[in-house]
Formats: C-alpha cells, structure tokens, sequence
C-alpha cells in the first residue's frame, strides 16, 4: 500500500496540534456561522479576517474563530471592531440565532439559486434560519437551513463534542474548501448539506498557524453507480482532509481533497474511508471489473498573501485543483482560481476574482452524475446546471457601508461556458452577471431588496429580485 501525500500532511498536522498546541480561546468546542450570511455581514466578517490575519482558508467560521479576530483589532481598528461587535454580541450566550430571514422574490429560472443549498430558483418564498446551543464548553448542537414553499434543504444539523485542539462534528455539514469566496472549486454550499463525521480545530494552533479538517461521510443523492457492464443505484461515499499553516506571518499555504467512491456495486466496506482518505489506491475495491476507475480524487494547492502597507490591506490568493481518477493514471482536466481582496478602501471593499475549469473536471466515469449531490454541484455552481462543461470567469465584487444602517453589495461579472452537447460538439456561450443587494436597518429588524440578471448556461437572460426582512 502506498500511502499519499495527503497522509503524510496530516501525520505532520497531528503532531504539530498535540506538541505545540497554543489555543487562543478556550478549551471547548465551537458552533459555526452560517455560510449563507448576508451579505452585509458576511463582507464585515471577510474585511476582519483579513485585517486581523485570519490564516484558516476555508468556511465555514467558526464562532470562536470570529471573536478571536474581533480581540486582536478592538484596540488598533475600532471602527470595525465596532461594525461587526453587534453580531457577534448575539453569539455570547449559550444559545444564539445565528440567521433568520425571509424574502419573498419572482425569478424567471428553474435553476437553483447559486450556493444556496439547492434551494429552487422559482421559490417565491425563503426562509433562512440558523441556530445553535452549547450545552457545555465541550458539548453543543447546532441547526440550519433554507425553508420554501416547496421544500426543506438541509444546510445544517450537527452535534459538536471534543476539546479545543480537537472538535468532532457529527451530523450534516457544509463546507466551502476553497480560497476564493465568489466561486469555489473543490467543496461549496451549492448542494444540501450531506452527513459526515470530521474532526478540526477550533482556533490555529501552534506557532504555524494550523488549521486542519478530516472528515468521512455519505452523500444524499442516490446516484447511477457503475463498474463495467454493472450498474446500480447507490449513495457514494465521500472521504477529504484540508491542512493550512503559516510558515511566515503574511503568507498561508494549504493543501485540501476529497475523494468520492464506493455505493452500489462498488461497495467495499467501510475499511476503504482509510484508503480513499491517505493513499493512491482503494485496495480490495481494485478487483471491480472496471478497475481503470476507483474513484474520483481532486486536489488543491492554496496559497495566500495578506498584507498592509501604510495602514493599506490587500490580500492576493490562489489556488490549483487538479482531478486524479484513482487506478488510472492518464492526464487529467483541472482548475484553477486567482484573486486580489482590498478590505478596507474607505467605506469599502472590493474583491476581484477570475475562475476557471477544464472540459471534464466535474464529470465522471464512475457515477454518471457526475461531482454531485442530489443534481446540485459539489463545488461550482455552473456544474449544477451541466456537469459537462468548461467554464471560465471574472468577478468583480465592491461592497459600500454608506453607514452604521445602510449598505451596498455590487457585483459585475463576465463568464464563458462551453457546454459539450454530443461527442464533439461544443455549444460556446458567454455573456455579463450583475447583482445588486441594498439592505438598511430599521431598530433591531433589518430589511433589503437584491436583484440579479445575466445569462446561464445556455445563454438565455435569466433574472430574479427579491426583498427580505431580517433578525
């Protein structure tokens, strides 16, 4: 058995957590935010964590994360100590609603809002609610998800249980493994929340700086499995792990995959989670009769530089994702994005973002769904709508805080999708996205109106305008 790169990066970040522990919170476990924040708070969480030299790459935060953050600049920037204190005021207790809005809306397609937890695009009516209560410093349990008219997609439901340097989190979680934050690559919250079991810390441990995640779980979907001129209908497994340090104080380097295998006819116990997560091969599940595909491993280098020149921040990130089918050995399609983070340019922010990926990235010849959960994309969006694609994209994203109440989110993006409609046949289209999102404050009840328009994949317009009331 060959062991992987990917074991010895987590043998070496074992280590680091048990010798050079130094947490900076306390000793118990940590609920999350929700990775559906609005946006005027979520833009105040990313200028913080920039700012405060947040080092973890991936979301979602966690509550203890935040308030560590929010510690380190109270003295050096209290104007956004005080922007993002009111939040984080709510989460002190034992108990806290993290999220509870409701908007109302009218949209022109059936496709589902882009990392919305497959709620339907046509849905009239959302609600969005997260919460969680902490039992005891090292128990708690906490809950969310999207509500429509039509159903209830799961975005979490998880108990939290362990110590600081090491919290269990098992039930339904979802993750968002990627530096960039308009698109993400390897894991988003464009799906449903699926059940797993994972292990990570609650704040970066050790002079590095080390966050780390494992985790082991199950999709929803029930999807096509197939091995040779076998086929059946099954809920794969899924297996990653997620490393990232500090070798210097401005740069953090990571390194993340995941790995779905197994269901149906390939099932080959639950001994395989150690292969799928640390080696090369799926030993006993190799003597499939279509043993060229194991399974579908992708993996990312990450990368990020954050730093301040005369009280001016800026962050440059990247990262690349390459797809490796397991027992086949051919070159394979992968993925890439760049970007450049400006948190604090006056009363605003802007982030701009390109994101591409190759014909092929998120298909597969083992389930013919694809690098999906339920017809929802495990990463990128646009995989939702035809995994068969090749996308490349730039971002722009600039949010302005006019004030204490008032707040405006903006983004302006152009995208290229070549769709692979038949054997050789490429359905080429490209065209601009915008959204707007204007959200004030009225006593302790926000409110807003959001509305977006461009094309899909097919290049026809699609829109959708909202207004939500929120807690």
């Amino acid at each position: 058995m060959r062991l992987s790169n990917s074991f010895l990066l987590i043998l070496a970040c074992c280590a680091s957590c048990i010798v050079f522990s130094r947490p900076a919170y306390s000793a118990g476990v940590s609920p999350y935010l929700p990775l559906n924040l609005p946006n005027h708070i979520a833009q105040k969480i990313e200028r913080l964590a920039v700012i405060a030299g947040e080092t973890s790459l991936n979301r979602p935060y966690k509550v203890a994360q935040v308030t560590a953050l929010a510690r380190k600049i109270q003295s050096t920037h209290p104007l956004l100590y005080r922007e993002v204190a009111p939040y984080l005021r709510n989460h002190k207790g034992r108990s806290s609603i993290s999220l509870m809005q409701l908007s109302l809306g009218a949209s022109n397609s059936k496709i589902n809002n882009p990392y919305h937890f497959g709620a339907d695009g046509e849905s009239s009516l959302l609600l969005e609610t997260a919460a969680y209560t902490m039992y005891s410093d090292h128990l708690g349990v906490s809950a969310s998800a999207i509500v429509s008219e039509d159903s209830v997609n799961k975005a979490q439901g998880m108990v939290h249980v362990g110590i600081d340097v090491l919290q269990l989190d098992i039930g339904y979680k979802s993750r968002w493994w990627s530096v960039g934050r308009i698109n993400s690559l390897l894991l988003s919250n464009d799906s449903e929340a699926f059940a797993s079991v994972s292990a990570s810390n609650v704040v970066p441990l050790s002079m590095l700086d080390i966050n780390y995640e494992v985790f082991a779980g199950r999709l929803n979907n029930n999807a096509p499995v197939v091995s040779g001129a076998l086929f059946e209908q099954d809920e794969p497994y899924i297996t990653g792990a997620t490393l990232s340090f500090s070798p210097i104080q401005q740069i953090t380097l990571g390194f993340a995959h995941t790995t779905v295998f197994g269901g149906g006819v390939r099932d080959a116990g639950v001994g395989t989670f150690y292969d799928a997560l640390v080696t090369n091969s799926l030993g006993d599940a190799a003597n499939t009769s279509y043993s060229e595909a194991q399974a579908d491993r992708r993996f990312a280098l990450q990368a990020r530089y954050n730093h301040e020149v005369m009280d001016f921040h800026y962050s440059i990130y990247g990262e690349h994702v390459t797809k490796k089918v397991l027992g086949n050995n051919k070159a394979q399609p992968n993925a890439a994005t760049v970007g450049i983070y400006f948190p604090a340019i006056n009363d605003s922010s802007l982030r701009i973002e390109a994101t591409r990926y190759d014909q092929g990235f998120y298909t597969s010849d083992i389930y013919t769904n694809g690098y999906q959960d339920s017809g929802d994309s495990l990463a990128h969006f646009i995989a939702s709508e035809a995994e068969n694609t090749a996308a490349k994209s730039v971002t722009a994203q600039w949010y302005w805080s006019m004030d204490a109440e008032n707040s405006l989110t903006t983004s302006l993006g152009w995208s290229q999708v070549a769709l692979l409609t038949q054997p050789l046949n490429e359905r080429v289209s490209s065209g601009l996205n915008f959204s707007a999102d204007y959200r004030s404050r009225y006593k302790s009840v926000y409110w807003g109106v959001e509305a977006s328009f461009g094309e899909d994949v097919i290049g026809e317009q699609v829109y959708r305008i909202s207004f939500y009331l929120g807690l």
